[in-house]
């Protein structure tokens, strides 16, 4: 048995997309719910180096949920996922700079 990598999914209503089966292939995926305030990191998910931001569906209310999400995974890397590149004055600009 091979032990995937651990790959966090974060996005509005935690679903990975269907078109995303081929990562499941060699990521351990672990879907995270944008919409829901994250609770203090536990012993029980594993060390993450890497997570996914799936912000196609963002609306700006999700903004301070999006902060405490990023506090609390901790990944080394996240790659994000937009529509679009966000506007100067969105929530999202700064985020994104970073």
């Amino acid at each position: 048995m091979h032990n995937h990598k651990t790959l966090i999914w974060l996005a509005p209503g935690g679903a990975v997309p269907d078109s995303c089966s081929e990562l499941a292939r060699h990521w351990a995926l672990y879907p995270a719910d944008l919409t829901i305030p994250p609770r203090r990191r536990t012993a029980t998910l594993p060390k993450v180096r890497v997570g996914v931001i799936d912000l196609t569906h963002f609306t700006p209310e999700l903004a301070p949920l999006l902060e405490g999400w990023i506090e609390a995974l901790c990944p080394t890397q996240w790659v994000g996922l937009l529509a679009e590149q966000p506007g100067p004055d969105s929530p999202l600009s700064e985020i994104v700079a970073a």
